[in-house]
């Protein structure tokens, strides 16, 4: 890469010193790998952190459906929550060991708590709105009752 001091145009502002021919490829190229480490890494908090198990929200004509993944999971362990037009899904499961022997007893307990909340364009009919969980996939269908939905015409 050469620079513009060669240019022909004598109005130019001079940059780098005259017969100065710098190859900044190898920096744009760091720069680069930098930029996709931290992208990768972004991705892999977004993926682990913020969003602790993938949901997905599917609508058709007489209801919405919240699938959420949660392989592993009991509906022991599942608390779903409807406040208003939101649906709270929480997830914990505490995992206990213990260790004995002859001079000493150790146990362990460690909880993990993850939750989502999802926001629907209505208010949630509470007895209307069913769950179920099957093969590690939890099911939730909310179903668009009187729901007051007018669409305008554009002037």
């Amino acid at each position: 890469m050469t620079s513009d001091n060669n240019s022909s145009d004598p109005n130019k502002k001079k940059i780098l010193p005259e017969n100065w021919d710098i190859d900044f490829k190898p920096l744009h190229q760091f720069m680069d790998r930098m930029d996709s480490l931290f992208n990768h890494s972004f991705k892999q908090i977004n993926g682990h952190v913020l969003h602790p198990f993938y949901v997905d929200t599917i609508e058709t004509d007489q209801a919405m459906i919240v699938k959420a993944e949660l392989p592993g999971y009991t509906r022991e362990q599942i608390e779903l929550e409807i406040i208003g037009n939101r649906l709270k899904i929480v997830v914990e499961n505490t995992v206990s060991d213990e260790l004995h022997s002859d001079s000493f007893s150790k146990k362990e307990l460690s909880t993990e708590k993850k939750e989502r909340t999802i926001t629907i364009p209505f208010n949630i009919p509470k007895k209307e709105t069913k769950a179920t969980l099957e093969k590690g996939i939890l099911a939730i269908t909310i179903p668009k009752l009187n729901t007051n939905r007018h669409f305008l015409d554009i002037e």
